[in-house]
């Protein structure tokens, strides 16, 4: 028993450092140039090619009968995903892309983190980064490149999509050792990036146009599409429109959970209500009060308002329309809840601040066609999501590395 009351605090410490602040640097971040940005993504595109590359070649330095492409592409979890996951992932604390993305030597450029939304002693957050106009945690690559194979297995070995994605809320609600339980927070961006994370390994082998190929002469992997990243982010992954939270709510989002929840923003009273008739094991009776906000909700509420007060508001700051609440930033869940399974892992607020169709269906997921023509070698990264939203096809090609 005192090696466990030993070992506990150490765990929560730890789990403090796989959260994110957002808010802190949100200006910074905004104004950063767009050249700065597309150059993050490029680096974070050319560096996780390169790591791809490892992965097949350490797979294919040992092709023998029972080791080739193709019998290992046609098991139901390929061993070569498993590679590519303790290559790109792995840790206890944080995956290697994670730790690269804010490593000097990746030349990634983003603010520095002087203080956090959380003003919590132990609390370490991770430092948001702008990559090609899409603002998220550095922790959301260790959820996309770990959390992501998760999930994926766990469809694998269900063949159902949304018995994978409770398995994923289940860790953040519950079980693992970050989310909620760890530090009070319920980060949907990090469901996002799981959901996302997943997609990556569904196209490795998958799709018109996979990113992998198998050579059925050699027996050995080829990167045919080098990955874009520019393919998986997007504005689920920010905290900042994709709003966590301080309490435990189940999901998926639905319209009754929705409409309650604006209604009484979930009493403990209606809460009662909810356990009863959903009989969910997450939720448990508990004493008046045990759902309200935690502390660090109330503690990120207050300094988001501060925050708003000191910087946000401010007369060379007011273009950017920064919110005092979440989402801090306007019309950008419209497209959010549309997406495949949205329910999942968008937050009830962003649904909330929607007010045109919204899906909560979930149906098997069709497997995403990528861009083509990702040469990373050479440095041309087509950004669909970057032209597509500013109109500017100036960084359509790209620029060499340095």
């Amino acid at each position: 028993m005192k090696i466990l009351l030993l070992i506990l605090p150490l765990i929560s410490n730890i789990s403090f450092a796989w959260e994110t602040d957002n808010f802190s640097t949100r200006v910074a971040l905004k104004k950063q140039s767009a050249d700065i940005s597309q150059e993050n993504l490029y680096r974070l595109n050319n560096h996780t090619n390169k790591e791809l590359e490892a992965a097949l070649a350490h797979f294919n330095n040992e092709i023998n009968e029972k080791r080739n492409c193709n019998r290992d592409s046609k098991a139901r979890i390929p061993q070569l995903f498993s590679i590519i996951k303790n290559t790109l992932g792995g840790g206890f604390i944080s995956g290697a892309l994670e730790k690269w993305s804010i490593n000097k030597k990746s030349k990634i450029q983003y603010p520095k983190l002087e203080t956090d939304i959380y003003s919590a002693l132990l609390w370490n957050p991770d430092p948001s980064i702008n990559f090609g106009g899409i603002i998220i945690g550095s922790d959301k690559l260790g959820h996309f490149i770990d959390q992501g194979y998760s999930l994926f297995t766990e469809y694998k070995m269900s063949g159902e999509i949304t018995d994978a994605l409770k398995f994923s809320e289940y860790l953040e609600e519950e079980e693992g050792p970050y989310g909620l339980r760890a530090s009070g927070v319920k980060s949907y961006g990090d469901l996002a990036a799981n959901y996302s994370g997943f997609m990556f390994y569904q196209n490795l082998l998958g799709g018109p146009n996979p990113h992998l190929s198998c050579n059925e002469e050699t027996g050995k992997y080829e990167l045919v599409n080098p990955v874009n990243f520019a393919d998986y982010l997007n504005n689920a992954m920010d905290e900042g429109i994709n709003c966590s939270l301080f309490y435990s709510l189940p999901g998926p989002v639905s319209k009754y959970i929705e409409e309650e929840y604006k209604k009484t923003n979930f009493s403990p009273k209606l809460k009662s209500r909810w356990i009863r008739r959903h009989k969910t094991r997450i939720f448990r009776p508990a004493k008046k009060g045990k759902y309200d906000v935690n502390q660090a909700g109330k503690t990120m509420y207050k300094n988001l308002k501060k925050l708003y007060n000191e910087e946000y508001s401010k007369p060379e700051n007011r273009d950017l329309k920064l919110n005092n609440f979440c989402p801090v930033e306007n019309n950008k869940c419209e497209t959010l809840v549309k997406e495949p399974c949205a329910s999942y892992y968008i937050s009830p607020q962003c649904y909330l601040s929607v007010t045109d169709t919204k899906d909560y269906t979930c149906t098997d997921p069709e497997i995403k066609r990528v861009v083509l023509n990702h040469q990373y070698q050479d440095y041309t990264y087509p950004n669909s999501y970057f032209t597509a939203a500013t109109g500017d096809n100036k960084h359509e090609t790209g620029a060499k590395q340095e």
